[in-house]
């Protein structure tokens, strides 16, 4: 009898417009997760959501109460705010320091892989000092492991602890996130508060939680994401704007507000 609560983080399975949406796994995990999400539909009291765009699918693929959907979002731990706080010098007053991009998360169609690769092929027509860290761990699917030995100027590292990828990020001129599909995606919000500028696709919910703070981009288009990249290495001012507007809008991804956001809505209730 006691009230439910249940937060939700993704809907990918039940995208009909998603690339692997017919897919043997995506076609039994929907199978599997339809009844689960009708349930939480029907019965929750409170529904938490970590974006606007999450809320609005949820409520157009199962006819979900949007009044009883709260949107909670997601945060940064502090060592990303902590080495941000230096950032205004470190991406530009070591010259010794070899340039980089870091995408962080699995080599994998979802987290937009292909786009990755097709820019790495552009930044090694148009400046081959560039190089593309990707911080994945050991998570990169088959399709891609031929890719990996083809650009010289991608760098594949192990799994990153809390201890080490905030300074990694923070040392970097940009974060390259070009996923397909995310409801939030908490590297955009990490690389913010480390002060670095992020281009992300357009895809789902990553315009939505970079906002003005965030440069959106076409992820079928490498030579243009390239030429962002090109002016953020090389234009000093660009750069600075889009440092500072994501360390403003990073302010609002700490998981102690989350959490306030969370009590605040059952107490409410």
């Amino acid at each position: 009898r006691a009230k439910l609560a249940v937060t939700s983080h993704c809907v990918n399975w039940f995208e009909p417009e998603l690339p692997w949406y017919g897919s043997g796994n995506t076609r039994r995990a929907r199978l599997r997760l339809r009844p689960v999400f009708r349930r939480i539909i029907d019965k929750a009291d409170i529904i938490f959501s970590v974006s606007e765009f999450l809320k609005s699918r949820l409520c157009v693929l199962f006819n979900a109460n949007p009044s009883k959907i709260i949107v909670v979002g997601n945060g940064a731990e502090r060592p990303y705010y902590d080495a941000g706080a230096g950032s205004a010098t470190r991406n530009y007053g070591k010259e010794d320091v070899a340039p980089y991009v870091v995408v962080i998360g699995p080599v994998q169609r979802r987290k937009g892989s292909d786009y990755v690769f097709a820019v790495a092929d552009q930044l090694n027509i148009l400046d081959r000092s560039i190089t593309i860290k990707m911080i994945c761990g050991r998570a990169v699917s088959r399709e891609y492991e031929g890719e990996l030995n083809r650009h010289p100027n991608v760098e594949l590292f192990p799994y990153v602890g809390l201890d080490k990828l905030p300074d990694i990020l923070a040392g970097a001129k940009a974060l390259l996130f070009l996923s397909r599909y995310e409801t939030f995606g908490i590297p955009a919000a990490e690389a913010m508060a480390a002060g670095v500028p992020v281009v992300v696709s357009s895809f789902a919910g990553l315009p939505e939680i970079v906002g003005d703070a965030g440069i959106v981009a076409d992820a079928t288009d490498p030579a243009g994401i390239a030429g962002i990249i090109l002016r953020l290495f090389r234009d000093r001012q660009f750069h600075e704007k889009y440092r500072c507007l994501g360390r403003e809008r990073a302010a609002g991804f700490r998981w102690e507000d989350c959490a306030k956001r969370v009590t605040q809505a059952m107490e409410d209730r």
